[in-house]
């Protein structure tokens, strides 16, 4: 995990969530150690996540996102990226064969580093057929 990770031309490879947080929290004229203190991590820690050398759990992540007061999908999206969801109307339905299950993309595309999907279910039905 503490790994650095290496581009091409031998530098640090360029990690887009490390310098999110960091443009984040100097937006909020914070300072890695007043950060940290909030999130419950190392200064150390911190610095490296925002260089890249370092990764994070979901967890430490969701801790480093309230510190920083916006949603934990904020720290994914890219700069120009479109609209974060799909009105009722216009989602991609999607069928597995041997499911009962109903499942709507919400996200606009599968191209994303996540993606959001509505599973419904009619009551009393099984969502895979037994093999």
């Amino acid at each position: 995990m503490g790994r650095r990770r290496r581009a091409r031309g031998g530098g640090p490879q360029r990690d887009p969530l490390g310098e999110k947080i960091r443009a984040l929290r100097l937006e909020r004229g914070l300072t890695l150690a007043q950060l940290a203190g909030q999130a419950g991590v190392s200064v150390s820690f911190l610095s490296q996540l925002e260089r890249g050398t370092n990764h994070a759990s979901i967890d430490t992540l969701r801790r480093i996102v309230q510190a920083l007061e916006v949603p934990l999908f904020h720290v994914f999206l890219g700069e120009h990226e479109g609209p974060l969801v799909v009105r009722r109307g216009a989602r991609k339905r999607v069928a597995f064969p041997g499911s009962e299950a109903e499942y709507e993309l919400i996200s606009p595309d599968l191209k994303r580093r996540m993606e959001l999907v509505l599973i419904s279910l009619q009551p009393g039905r099984a969502t895979f057929a037994t093999v």
